[in-house]
């Protein structure tokens, strides 16, 4: 059933489902969990940042405002360096790290 589905693609693209390399169908899928994971905490880290700014512009001398945008452009900020300290791990970890 898997050995069909990770068969010939076609095309390559930045999300391999199959064959897109040497590694074999699991790393294949895994590289793509990866990639779709990168993606997200990019997305979320940059809309994190830019509604901390929008709220801490619009705070209007509110002191709570003020702080609530602050903690949430240093949350965001916390959760990029969390996420680049997991890929380090990762390819510590892993023989051959992630990205060979």
């Amino acid at each position: 059933m898997f050995t069909k589905f990770f068969a010939d693609c076609g095309t390559t693209t930045f999300f391999q489902w199959c064959g897109g390399n040497d590694n074999g169908g699991i790393m294949d899928l895994l590289m793509t969990i990866f990639n779709w994971l990168s993606m997200g905490v990019a997305i979320a880290v940059v809309g994190g940042i830019i509604y901390g700014g929008i709220t801490y512009a619009t705070s209007s001398g509110d002191t709570g405002k003020t702080q609530e945008a602050v903690k949430r452009i240093r949350d965001a900020v916390i959760a990029l360096v969390l996420y680049f300290a997991m890929w380090a791990i990762l390819n510590w970890l892993l023989p051959g790290g992630i990205f060979n």
